[in-house]
This record gives structure tokens, C-alpha cells and sequence, in this order.
């Protein structure tokens, strides 16, 4: 029991003690006066007073019901009804109270619990028996109580309570230890001289937790909104709202104010390279994404500087605030459309270098036929089976032979280049002997040699002895590489060294000349096809540059490299690895 139900009690109390204390001095004062004149008179003078007293009494009697005791009886009464509504009252703030979800707790002055219902039960983990006449304190962390306990001394002492009926987000701590936040909203009354408070307490964990949640999305949404290299940009009716760091980087821009309130048609051009004026565009761009939600299309805008982009721009559409509003990712696609313009441009060239390739495959065959007619009647010719031949026809047959030996090796050369470039040339490896495949070539360069004034000068390796090659591609490599280094000497002459060395699983071969040599801004395109450092040079030296192309493409073939290092006008070094077994 409260001590509020407690004070109602002793009032009642007090009324009935009031009525019975009067009638019982009415009923002494008229015993005392029937005693005194029984005592002072005559029996028949007694009986005449006490006849007279009776007849006071049934005068008074009613005169005191009317006036006294009714009175006190309809105030008994009516504090019944009153007493009867207060504890139905009472039954059914408890009932509320006890079936609340939020914890109630009243506590008095000194700040123990004097009301506890099954919300705070069910929140903090104490019953009711646990918790009542213990300290509110108790439900609080450590490092909050002090200051709840200041703050309660303060309003006690002074009776001012700023805090009360607002809502406060305080810490609340529960039987097993365990902090969560909590809502309290605080109330105080009093009862005679006696202060009491209550607070209603909210368990506002799963509010926090959603909060988080809320404030983590939208930080993770404003991270990838800020970092996103797209330029992200909302608008409306009105214009451009908002936008991330990478608008104002893709558009030249220096602050989000210099394109807030901006339409789209600002930054873009007066026309787009369909020739519709942007306007116009941009409506029915806008008009499809209403309809459709989404809208994906290539765009040209504008940068600031004047500066036109390509774009591939997607627009969105959602509710911002009730309104409907836009959300345009784009994304400068500049470098994109080069490279795809390079693509389509690789492609033109591979195809026009496959119909080069199948060009001079069949040309190659077609001169090849006649050509080989040609050699054979020379050489008969040669061999005077058909009759005999002065020096003169002598030497313009070998002339001939010699051109058409030359015209078929060239044919040749074209054939492996068709072949090498459509990945068709196939290797026929077996085990070569370095030393003769060396000493054959260099018979083939011998006479050229004598020709140009060179010496050619060898330094075999004897620990290289045998390698894994297609033995005529490998010859090729020697004689094209041999061939150049004489070709390419000076007028006086010069010297050719090759050598071979064997370094590890790996055959090393150089050929050194002391000739023309090569630019250094020339040295990275003598290895292209139909290419020579000078064009004066194929006239003067001969060849088409194919040489060093095929070079090059052979050796590869084999899993080697080959490298070179010249001085213009002291000579070059050819050098080329391969593996000793394939």
C-alpha cells in the first residue's frame, strides 16, 4: 500500500471516530442529568425529569439527525463512493501500469523504489521483490550515477526540476551487466511534504540499431557517391541539385555552385552529332526515362572550357522528398572511343594485310613458274647441250642465271613471309652440327665477299657443337645476317666475324662487321617487312628488306631473340639466341 492510500485511510478513520465521540457525549450529559435529579429528589419528581428528559431527547434527537449526524452519515457515505471509485481507479492504473510495454517506476524522495511494474521487469531483469525500496541508481551504469545523484540532490533541495516531462537518452543497465540506451521521460508530484517521482522508460536499442544501420548506408552511399569516378548528378524541373567530386572534375569545374540550378542543355552542346538540337534531345530523353524508369544513351557534352566529350550517360528516375527527380551517371568515354576507333582501324589493317598476303602468295606462284622455265633453259644453255657458246651469250647466261637465282630467292622470301605472317610456316627441327652448317653458308657469301673487299673470320665455340633446329630456316638466319654484313660494307672493305658460344641450355651466335653501321633512331625498324634505314641503300645495296623481318620472325619461331648494337659509320653487331634443344 502507497503511502497516498495510506492518508485516505486515516481520514475515514478520523470522521467515524468525530460522530461516535459526539453521540457518545450526548448520551453520557443526558445519564448524568437523569442520575443527578434521581439523586436530589423525590422518586415522582424523578420520573417527572426523566419524562421531561426523554422528551428532550425525542425533541433533539431528531433535531440532531437532521443537523449533525445526517450530514455525517452523507459524507460517510459519499467518501465510500469516493473511496470505492479511487480504488477502482486505482485497480485499473495498476492494471494499465503492470500490462505497459515501457517500464514505470516511482520512487520517492530519497530516490528508492517505491513502484515497479512487469515492464521494468521484463527490461532490466529485476521482479518486483528485488527492486522495491532499492536505489533508482542501481539501474544505471557507474559512470552515469554521480551525476544522477547530483542532479536528484539538486532538485530535492530546491524544488526545481527543469528535466521534468522531457524525454532524455540516457544508458540503462540491466541485472546481468549488460548497457543499452534507453528513453526517459520524467514526472513529479507530491503528497503532503513528501516529493515522489516517476519515469517512463523506453528500451530504444532496436531504434538505435536501425539508426546505425540508416547512418551506415547512407555513409556508404556518400562514399561511393563521392568516390565514384562517374559523375553523378540529381536534378529536377528546376535543374541540377546536387552532385559528387567527379562532376566537377569530368566537366571542369571548380565548386558544386557552378552547376547547381544548371539545366542539362548547359552543359552540352547547341546540337548533337545526329544534328537534333540538344533541347529537344534532352526532352525526350527525359520523357523515356519516365516512362521507361531507366534511359542508356551515348551523349555529347560540354566541359566548361569549351571542350566537347563523348559520354555514355545513364538517367534514372525516382522519388527525392515526394518529388519526382533524376539521377544522371555519366561516364567520359573519350579514350573508350579512341580505342575503338584504333580496334576498327587494326581490323581494316589485318584484313588488308591478309588480302596483301594472299596477294603475293599467288603472284609469288606465278612468278615462280615462269621463273623456273627461265633457270632451266639458261642452264642448258649453260651446258651447251644445245650447241656451243661464245664469251659473250657465255656471260649473258650467267647473267641471267644469276638474276633468276636472285628473282627465285626473293619469291622464296615472299612465300615465308606470307606464310610466317599467317601463322602457317611449320619447323621441321632435327639435330644440326653447328661447325658445317656455318662452313655451307659461308661458301654461299664467299664469292660477295671477295667481291666487297671483307674478310669473314670465325670463333666456334667447341662446347657448341650440335643444336635442334629446322636446318634450312637456321642456315636462313646465318645467311641473311652474313649476307647483310657484307652487302652493307664500306667501300674499302672491312671484316666479319661470326661466332657462336654455347651459354648454358642456350646457343649464342654474333655476326660483328666493321660496315656502314645504323642510326640509332633507325635501329627500331630494320626489322620490319619491306624496310631499310635508307631507301638510297636499296638502291645502291640491293634487297627489299625483307631479310631481317624474316629474320627475326625465324628466329622467334626456333624461342629465341635476337638484339642488335650499331654505330653509324664504325658497324654492327647482330646477335641471336636459341635454344640447344627445342
Amino acid at each position: 500500500m502507497t503511502k497516498y492510500e495510506t492518508s485516505l485511510k486515516e481520514k475515514d478513520s478520523i470522521i467515524q471516530i468525530l460522530i461516535f465521540f459526539i453521540i457518545t457525549i450526548f448520551i453520557a450529559e443526558f445519564s448524568i442529568m437523569v442520575l443527578f435529579d434521581f439523586l436530589q429528589s423525590n422518586p415522582f419528581d424523578f420520573f417527572n425529569s426523566l419524562l421531561d428528559s426523554l422528551l428532550l431527547v425525542l425533541i433533539l434527537f431528531p433535531l440532531m439527525y437532521i443537523y449533525l449526524y445526517r450530514p455525517l452519515l452523507l459524507e460517510i457515505k459519499e467518501h465510500k463512493i469516493r473511496e470505492a471509485r479511487l480504488q477502482q481507479s486505482e485497480e485499473c492504473f495498476h492494471n494499465l501500469m503492470q500490462s505497459a510495454y515501457d517500464s514505470i517506476i516511482v520512487v520517492d524522495g530519497k530516490g528508492d523504489i517505491i513502484t515497479w511494474n512487469n515492464g521494468a521487469k521484463n527490461m532490466f531483469g529485476y521482479s518486483e521483490e528485488e527492486a522495491l525500496g532499492k536505489p533508482l541508481m542501481m539501474l544505471m551504469p557507474e559512470k552515469f550515477r554521480h551525476v544522477h545523484k547530483t542532479k536528484l540532490d539538486m532538485v530535492t533541495s530546491t524544488g526545481k526540476a527543469n528535466l521534468m516531462g522531457k524525454v532524455l537518452e540516457l544508458q540503462g543497465l540491466k541485472k546481468d551487466g549488460v548497457e543499452f540506451p534507453i528513453e526517459l521521460t520524467l514526472a513529479t508530484w507530491e503528497v503532503g511534504k513528501e516529493r515522489f517521482y516517476s519515469g517512463i522508460i523506453r528500451d530504444i536499442s532496436e531504434r538505435k540499431a536501425a539508426q546505425e544501420v540508416i547512418i551506415e548506408s547512407e555513409e556508404k552511399f556518400r562514399t561511393l557517391y563521392d568516390s565514384s569516378s562517374d559523375a553523378i548528378m540529381l536534378f529536377d524541373e528546376k535543374g541540377f541539385f546536387d552532385c559528387n567530386n567527379a562532376t566537377l572534375k569530368i566537366f571542369g569545374l571548380s565548386t558544386k555552385e557552378d552547376i547547381l540550378k544548371m539545366h542539362p542543355t548547359q552543359v552540352s552542346p547547341p546540337y548533337q552529332p545526329d544534328g537534333v538540337d540538344s533541347q529537344t534531345a534532352v526532352n525526350n530523353k527525359i520523357a523515356q526515362v519516365f516512362s521507361k524508369g531507366t534511359n542508356h544513351f551515348e551523349w555529347v557534352h560540354r566541359k566548361k572550357s569549351g571542350e566537347d566529350f563523348s559520354a555514355d550517360v545513364l538517367l534514372t528516375a525516382f522519388k527525392f522528398k515526394g518529388k519526382p527527380v533524376l539521377q544522371a551517371t555519366v561516364r567520359d568515354i573519350t579514350e573508350r572511343k579512341k580505342m575503338e576507333a584504333l580496334r576498327l582501324e587494326n581490323e581494316r589493317l589485318v584484313q588488308a594485310n591478309q588480302v596483301k598476303a594472299e596477294f603475293l602468295a599467288v603472284m609469288s606462284h606465278e612468278l615462280r613458274t615462269p621463273m623456273n622455265a627461265i633457270l632451266g633453259f639458261s642452264t642448258l644453255l649453260k651446258q651447251k647441250i644445245v650447241g656451243g657458246l661464245n664469251e659473250k651469250q657465255e656471260k649473258y647466261v650467267d647473267n641471267i642465271i644469276t638474276g633468276g637465282k636472285h628473282q627465285i630467292n626473293l619469291i622464296d622470301m615472299i612465300l615465308d613471309m606470307t606464310k610466317l605472317e599467317a601463322g602457317k610456316l611449320e619447323l621441321t627441327t632435327k639435330k644440326i652440327f653447328v661447325p658445317d652448317a656455318i662452313k655451307d653458308v659461308l661458301i654461299l657469301v664467299k664469292q660477295q665477299a671477295e667481291e666487297h673487299k671483307v674478310i669473314i673470320k670465325t670463333e666456334i665455340d667447341p662446347a657448341l657443337d650440335n643444336i635442334y633446329a629446322d636446318e634450312q630456316r637456321f642456315k636462313i638466319i646465318l645467311f641473311n645476317l652474313l649476307d647483310n654484313a657484307v652487302k652493307f660494307s664500306k667501300p674499302e672493305g672491312g671484316e666479319v666475324i661470326i661466332s657462336s658460344k654455347k651459354e648454358g641450355n642456350m646457343a649464342k651466335f654474333s655476326v660483328f662487321d666493321t660496315g656502314i653501321g645504323i642510326s640509332e633512331e633507325k635501329v627500331g625498324s630494320i626489322f620490319r617487312s619491306f624496310q631499310q634505314v635508307d631507301t638510297g641503300l636499296s638502291r645502291k645495296y640491293g634487297g627489299v628488306g625483307l631479310g631481317l623481318a624474316i629474320t627475326k620472325q625465324l628466329i622467334e619461331l626456333h624461342g629465341g631473340t635476337i638484339t642488335v648494337e650499331s654505330k653509324l659509320g664504325i658497324g654492327s653487331t647482330f646477335t641471336f639466341i636459341l635454344p640447344v634443344n627445342l
